[in-house]
């Protein structure tokens, strides 16, 4: 998860903006970059900065609706979904798809988007495997 951050047009005192920011919201500095991204904090005021952030259960939900897989070497959304899943201590597709559905109606919830939280959930939670039965 990560957040979108735009300081100035110099990289150089962007790239100080961006560490200071990381360093004040205890994030690592890979959480900081220049595409829309996520911090986990509600809000942090600086003298000439304001950063507000949605709440890691809408940041979930909008991660679940775009479900972006990424080709190739683009990320797409599963880790975040994971990191999500994990901050929230979510152990069910049930009590994830309960948290989406607070912010979006399930009628526009696409399959894609319930077989890749499935998906992500098995990897984190993989099902046990008892064995053959004698």
């Amino acid at each position: 998860p990560r957040m979108s951050t735009r300081f100035s047009s110099q990289p150089c005192r962007c790239a100080l903006q961006q560490g200071r920011l990381a360093i004040l919201s205890h994030s690592p500095a890979e959480w900081l970059n220049d595409a829309a991204n996520f911090v986990p904090l509600d809000s942090l005021d600086l003298s000439n900065l304001r950063v507000q952030s949605p709440t890691p259960e809408y940041m979930l939900a909008m991660k679940v609706m775009a479900s972006r897989t990424g080709l190739a070497n683009q990320r797409g959304d599963g880790a975040d979904i994971a990191f999500l899943i994990r901050l929230l201590n979510i152990k069910t597709a049930t009590h994830l798809m309960a948290i989406v559905t607070r912010y979006y109606d399930p009628a526009r919830i696409l399959p894609r988007s319930v077989y890749f939280v499935d998906e992500i959930l098995e990897e984190i939670y993989p099902p046990c495997n008892p064995g053959p039965i004698p």
